[in-house]
C-alpha cells in the first residue's frame, strides 16, 4: 500500500514537472527593473519619427507587478482582487510621470495595467524625447497588427472553407461531432456527470452571436442586460447592438466548440463543455486588429465590468502575431496569476519553428490541429525554436462543425488551429467542473492535459529532451484520460506542490 502511494505521488510529480518545465524562467521579474540612462526604442519607431511623421508606439514600464503571492491564495474572489489591485497600483504609481509628460505634449494615449504599458496614438519625436529618459520607462516598441487566421494565401488551398448547410448532413442530427468523440468528451460527461457546470469561459475573438440556438442558454447575461459589461465588451468601439454580435462568424464558431448546447433538438452537438457559461471580448471587426484593442481585452478579462469576481476561468485565443516577441507576455502572466487558464492556437503557418507569440510563450497552453485520422494538419504551425515543447498538444482542427453567425443561426464546417484551441479550452472547463481544487491550478492542469494525452506520431520537426515533439506536443488531447487522473484526486495528494 505504501509503495503504491509513493508511485502515485511520483507520477503526479512527473506530470507537474511536465506542466511547469521552464515556466519560472521567463516570468517577468518581481522586482523593479531599473532602466539605463535612456530607454531602448524600437528602430521602427525611430525611423518613422525621424522622417518627420507621427507614429503610434507602446511604452513598456520598467517595473512589472510582483504577483507571486497570488499563487498562495486559494479563495477565487480574493485571488482575483489581489491581482487586480496589485496591477492597478503598480501601473498608477509607475506610469504617473510618463502620463503627465504625454498630457503636457497633448498626445492621446491609453493606459493598461496588465503588462503595465501605455499605448501612444500619433506620437511625435518631441513626445518621445520627453519620456525616454524617465527612470520608470523600460522600453518603447512599435505596435503590432494581429490576425485571426495568420496563414492565408501562402497555401495552394484555402483554410477553413465554410461548407454549405446541406453538406453537413453527413453528421447525424444531435450526434457529437468527430472532434468531441476524438477528445473523449462524451465519455467524460457519462462517467463524471459533469459538463462544465460552474465554470465560465471567454474568448477574445470576432464576437459571438448571443442568441444562436447553440449558445443562447449558456450566455452568462441571457436573463439580464444583454450588454452588461460583466459579460460583454466590444473593444473595437462599434455602436452597441441589442446584444453580443459577430460579423465574421469566427468567434461564434470557436465559442460553439467550447460550450455549444448538447440538445437532441439541435442538428449538432458541438460543445466540449455544454454546461459552462460564456462571456466574450470582441477584438476583431475585420480579420486583423490592433495592439491597443487586444490590450483593452486583456485588461477586461481580469475584471469584467470592473470587478475581478466576474472574470472567466478559461480564455480562448484563436489568433496569433507574426513575431517571436514578449509583446503580450505580461498579459498572459497576469491571467495565470489570477487563475485564468490561457489557451492559444498554434497558428496556420505550416512549417517548423513557426509558432509565433503569444503561442510560443511557455506560459501559454498552445494547441496544434490534426484530422480524423490523427495526422497533423498541413497548415498547423509547429515548434522547434524553444527549449520547451510547443505546441503543448494537438486537438481536432480539420473540418470542424460548429455554430456560425453568417447568416445567423447556421452551422458551418471550418478548418484551422483556431478550431483546435477551443477543444482544449473546453477540456479545461470539464476538468475544473469535476474537481474544485483544480480551479486556478494552472500548472497542475497543464500536467494533467499533457500527461493524459494519447500517444501521437513523432512528426517532422524533432523531439524534445523533456518528452513530446514539436509537431504534436505531448500527443492528442484526451480529456477523458485527464479526468481519470484529475477528477477524483484528493487535494492531500498534491498539496505539498506549488502550481503556477
Amino acid at each position: 500500500m505504501v509503495n503504491r502511494k509513493r508511485i502515485f505521488l511520483a507520477s503526479i510529480t512527473m506530470l507537474v514537472m511536465m506542466g511547469m518545465l521552464g515556466s519560472l524562467g521567463r516570468l517577468i521579474p518581481a522586482a523593479a527593473q531599473v532602466s539605463g540612462p535612456r530607454a531602448q526604442v524600437d528602430t521602427q519607431v525611430l525611423e518613422a519619427l525621424q522622417s518627420g511623421e507621427t507614429a503610434d508606439y507602446v511604452i513598456v514600464m520598467a517595473e512589472q507587478a510582483d504577483l507571486s503571492a497570488a499563487y498562495g491564495i486559494s479563495d477565487w474572489e480574493e485571488r482575483g482582487w489581489y491581482v487586480y489591485n496589485t496591477l492597478k497600483e503598480t501601473a498608477a504609481r509607475t506610469q504617473k510621470s510618463t502620463l503627465a509628460q504625454l498630457k503636457r505634449q497633448g498626445i492621446r494615449n491609453q493606459s493598461f495595467f496588465a503588462g503595465n504599458e501605455i499605448y501612444v496614438h500619433g506620437g511625435t519625436q518631441q513626445s518621445l524625447n520627453a519620456v525616454i529618459d524617465l527612470a520608470e520607462v523600460g522600453s518603447v516598441r512599435a505596435p503590432l497588427t494581429v490576425q485571426l487566421e495568420p496563414a492565408g494565401a501562402r497555401f495552394s488551398r484555402p483554410l477553413g472553407p465554410a461548407q454549405p448547410q446541406a453538406a453537413l448532413q453527413t453528421e447525424l442530427n444531435g450526434s457529437p461531432t468527430w472532434g468531441l468523440d476524438d477528445t473523449g468528451a462524451p465519455a467524460f460527461w457519462s462517467d463524471y456527470g459533469r459538463t462544465g457546470q460552474g465554470i465560465i469561459v471567454a474568448n477574445i475573438d470576432s464576437g459571438v452571436q448571443y442568441d444562436h440556438p447553440a449558445l443562447a442558454n449558456s450566455y452568462r447575461c441571457i436573463n439580464g442586460n444583454l450588454l452588461d459589461p460583466k459579460c460583454w465588451y466590444d473593444a473595437t468601439g462599434d455602436t452597441p447592438e441589442i446584444g453580443p454580435h459577430d460579423d465574421l462568424g469566427h468567434g461564434t464558431h470557436t465559442m460553439g466548440t467550447m460550450v455549444g448546447r448538447n440538445d437532441k433538438k439541435l442538428p449538432y452537438s458541438v460543445g466540449m463543455a455544454p454546461g459552462a457559461a460564456w462571456i466574450a471580448c470582441r477584438a476583431f471587426s475585420t480579420n486583423t486588429t490592433s495592439n491597443a484593442i487586444l490590450n483593452s481585452c486583456a485588461d477586461w478579462v481580469l475584471a469584467p465590468g470592473g470587478n475581478p469576481s466576474n472574470r472567466p476561468h478559461v480564455i480562448n485565443n484563436s489568433w496569433s502575431g507574426d513575431v517571436h516577441d514578449s509583446w503580450f507576455q505580461g498579459k498572459v502572466i497576469a491571467w495565470r496569476a489570477a487563475g485564468i487558464f490561457p489557451v492559444f492556437s498554434a497558428g496556420n503557418e505550416g512549417g517548423c519553428s513557426t509558432i509565433f507569440s503569444p503561442g510560443d510563450y511557455v506560459e501559454s497552453f498552445t494547441v496544434g490541429a490534426h484530422n480524423e485520422f490523427g495526422d497533423i494538419a498541413y497548415f498547423s504551425s509547429k515548434g522547434g525554436s524553444t527549449p520547451y515543447v510547443k505546441p503543448n498538444l494537438s486537438a481536432p482542427g480539420v473540418e470542424i462543425i460548429s455554430s456560425y453567425s453568417i447568416p445567423k443561426n447556421t452551422w458551418v464546417n471550418l478548418s484551422g488551429t483556431s478550431m483546435a484551441a477551443p477543444h482544449a479550452a473546453g477540456a479545461v472547463a470539464l476538468l475544473w467542473s469535476c474537481n474544485d481544487y483544480l480551479i486556478g491550478n494552472i500548472g497542475l492542469t497543464f500536467a494533467l492535459l499533457q500527461g493524459g494525452a494519447a500517444s501521437s506520431q513523432d512528426g517532422s520537426c524533432g523531439t524534445s529532451p523533456t518528452g513530446g515533439n514539436y509537431t504534436y506536443g505531448y500527443g492528442y488531447l484526451d480529456v477523458f484520460k485527464a479526468g481519470q487522473m484529475g477528477c477524483n484526486m484528493a487535494p492531500a495528494a498534491y498539496l505539498p506542490l506549488i502550481f503556477r
